[in-house]
């Protein structure tokens, strides 16, 4: 028995909330009729309200110029076809476009049409424009006129002052147009519309009226001929209108329903039916409110809410649609009869008003327990986002870190785009929520400025690392390390990198190139000096009378021996000087190098027959060819066999080699030294840097130098290798 009562008291209490969504539902749809009457009582009492005074700059703007201006084109075609001077628009407005593409082309037939479709639309504006414009328009050869109007508008153009104001009284504006002999617009009268502006225009709407322009037929320029010999009045009464007039009418509506009070009563409506999804759980004998249905996460609730507020504006669309018959006039269009015309509707209407209060009636449920349990309690136990908040922590912590991820490498365009874009997207949603998205808004603004506050912190730090670190290293630390999360200056530890090794190097070359220069000085100093000192004990040696002739003449030729050399070093140092600092100039012709070498081998002939070396000379039987400087060319020829001379070990072989590699040419040339190559290949082409290390041997250590330097300036490449004691030079052109 027991039972059986729970389950009348449960049915019972789902019989209440039928109840409390179908009653106000009916109630509501049943007030339709008294909604209108009142709306339309409201609307009559209340017209003025809605009324709209334009004034003349808001009316008469650049587009009504603009369809003023065209619809000069049909009035003076209309006006010389009553003269007979123009059967077509295109007779009238393209008189030479037969000299442009003959009688019989397509060309000729698509511009002809695109003409008449052109005057076509401009005839169409003017006859929207009948209902608030008169027009007069006169030739002024025939004097033959085109009006719409019986007023009297060509007093304008020759009445009195007195004329001029009667006219003034019967039009809120007007507009004088004149058209000289030669096509040219001028404004000579207005009222209440500025002349100089409707002018400016004018002529920027002339100078759109090619063929060109308006249909993009790249090449053709044709330009339509202006009208001629023509003045036209525009007399223009600017209308009172309502919102209904401006194609508001459902705003308009909208309005008169809010102001009847229908906004209140859905507000009070939706108060009682609140009211009932809170009691009726209390009632324990009722059983309800505690089914799974009910017992949905918060945000359910809250989004049942906010639709249904959001959803009024619908509602009260579909009682307009009934009461000023769009449904019933729909219904009857699709074929349905007048009587499910009229009674659809209204089902229709209790249907959405009663999903609307059910969808109120299970939000205010879902959320009423907030007040058995407490709010605190409700959130951890009704609230989805709690029970998921660690998971919406961690995938918010990466959100951020994928919208604060900018790599500055990239191209900017990416990273912006990916910023605007979301923001979009929160943007929109926020937008979707009506009224609460200014609470929305709040929220986001806040979430954003703190977010924003600590990227920037972290910003501001990591940039306070690298300035550090940017600093330490002017301050000469270059073994500096950054081993912190840079973020978006991440991409600057490698470039730091780049410029500590580069300094490094830098140091590095400034060492070398100290210790060169001092190296230099000595060898400079040592290698002038020899031969200078022993010219001067020569001098002195020549001063004293007591020697012999032969003695004399042995001194004599042992000043001419050292002082050759001095000059020979002299030379060598200018010439080396000239080439490094690429002070050179360089006569280029066409050399053959295989006839090049021959000339020095004979020139060094006497010196290869009396070392005890075995030259083998690989060279092509034809000529090869390259654009050099001949001179500086064999002097490179000539100091390498030299340094082959004197520096190869005693009855060993010599190889020189010329060799063809596609477009290049390659000379090597190979000898084994009679010391051991101990140096590094790079340092041995240096200036007065010689494989004899203990520099016994005569020469000034810059034939390689030379020699490289003269390779180079010629676009080739000089490389020397090392394997074991062989010695080997290779030239590239």
């Amino acid at each position: 028995m027991l039972d059986i009562k729970l389950k009348n008291n449960h049915k019972l209490g789902i019989i209440l909330i039928v109840l409390t969504i179908l009653i106000p539902a009916i109630a509501i749809v049943a007030l339709y009729p008294v909604a209108k009457s009142q709306a339309n009582r409201y609307q009559e009492t209340h017209r003025d309200d809605y009324e709209v005074t334009t004034s003349v700059e808001e009316y008469v703007g650049y587009d009504y110029i603009d369809r003023l201006y065209n619809s000069s084109y049909v009035l003076y075609l209309d006006l010389q076809k009553k003269q007979g001077n123009a059967d077509t628009a295109v007779d009238l407005y393209v008189p030479n476009l037969t000299d442009y593409y003959g009688s019989s082309t397509e060309e000729y037939s698509s511009v002809r049409s695109r003409v008449n479709e052109m005057l076509e639309e401009y005839r169409s504006n003017l006859v929207g424009l009948m209902d608030t414009v008169d027009y007069y328009a006169v030739d002024k050869l025939s004097q033959n006129t085109e009006t719409n109007t019986v007023n009297d508008l060509s007093r304008l153009l020759t009445g009195s002052t007195a004329d001029v104001e009667k006219i003034k009284e019967l039009y809120d504006c007007y507009l004088i147009l004149d058209f000289d002999e030669n096509g040219d617009i001028s404004v000579i009268g207005g009222y209440e519309i500025d002349r100089e502006s409707a002018y400016r225009e004018i002529q920027e709407k002339r100078h759109e009226n090619t063929y060109t322009n308006r249909y993009g037929d790249s090449g053709s320029g044709i330009e339509l001929a202006s009208p001629k010999n023509m003045q036209i009045v525009y007399a223009i009464k600017i209308p009172m209108m309502t919102e209904t007039d401006n194609g508001n009418q459902w705003w308009y509506q909208y309005s008169i329903y809010n102001n009847i009070g229908y906004s209140w009563l859905m507000i009070i409506v939706l108060a009682i039916i609140g009211a009932v999804a809170i009691l009726l759980p209390r009632m324990k004998k009722l059983g309800v409110g505690n089914e799974k249905i009910f017992r949905a996460p918060m945000e359910f609730g809250i989004i049942g809410i906010c639709i249904v507020l959001n959803a009024y504006a619908g509602l009260i669309s579909m009682m307009i649609d009934v009461n000023l018959g769009y449904a019933q006039s729909a219904l009857l269009d699709a074929g349905f009869t007048y009587g499910l015309s009229e009674g659809i509707p209204y089902a229709y209407n209790i249907l959405g008003w009663a999903a609307a209060f059910a969808l109120w009636y299970w939000s205010v449920t879902i959320l009423q327990p907030v007040f058995t349990l407490g709010l605190r309690r409700y959130i951890k136990e009704r609230s989805f986002i709690y029970k998921i908040f660690p998971f919406i922590k961690r995938q918010t912590k990466r959100f951020f870190a994928f919208v604060a991820d900018v790599d500055l490498t990239e191209h900017m365009n990416k990273t912006i785009w990916k910023i605007v874009l979301i923001n979009f997207v929160v943007v929109t949603i926020i937008c979707c929520m009506w009224f609460f998205g200014i609470f929305g808004v709040i929220v986001y603004s806040v979430i954003l400025f703190v977010s924003l506050r600590k990227y920037f912190s972290r910003l501001r730090e990591q940039y306070k690392t690298l300035l550090q670190t940017t600093n330490q290293l002017a301050e000469g630390n270059l073994d500096i390390e950054i081993n912190e999360d840079l973020g978006v200056f991440n991409p600057f530890k490698g470039e730091l990198q780049k410029i500590q090794s580069g300094f490094k190097k830098a140091v590095e070359e400034e060492v070398k190139s100290q210790n060169m220069k001092t190296e230099l000085i000595t060898n400079v100093s040592h290698d002038l000096k020899t031969p200078l000192t022993a010219i001067i004990t020569y001098v002195d040696l020549l001063k004293d009378e007591n020697i012999t002739a032969e003695e004399r003449q042995s001194y004599i030729n042992t000043l001419d021996k050292k002082s050759q050399r001095l000059k020979v070093l002299i030379e060598d140092l200018f010439e080396v000087s000239k080439a490094t600092t690429k002070n050179v100039t360089l006569n280029i012709i066409e050399v053959d190098i295989v006839n090049l070498l021959k000339q020095v081998k004979f020139e060094l002939e006497e010196k290869i027959q009396t070392s005890t070396l075995d030259f083998r000379w690989n060279l092509p039987d034809e000529k090869v060819i390259l654009g050099l400087d001949s001179q500086k060319t064999y002097r490179v020829f000539e100091n390498l066999i030299n340094n082959i001379l004197k520096y190869s070990m005693p009855n060993s072989r010599v190889y020189i080699d010329v060799t063809k590699a596609g477009e290049h040419v390659q000379i090597t040339m190979k000898n084994v030294s009679a010391t051991e190559l101990n140096f590094d290949p790079e340092e041995i082409t240096e200036r007065f840097v010689r494989g004899d290390l203990s520099r016994n041997t005569e020469g000034s250590g810059l034939g390689l130098a030379i020699a490289k330097s003269f390779v180079e300036l010629q676009n080739g490449s000089f490389t020397i290798d090392i394997d074991g004691d062989l010695f080997k030079v290779t030239l590239t052109w």
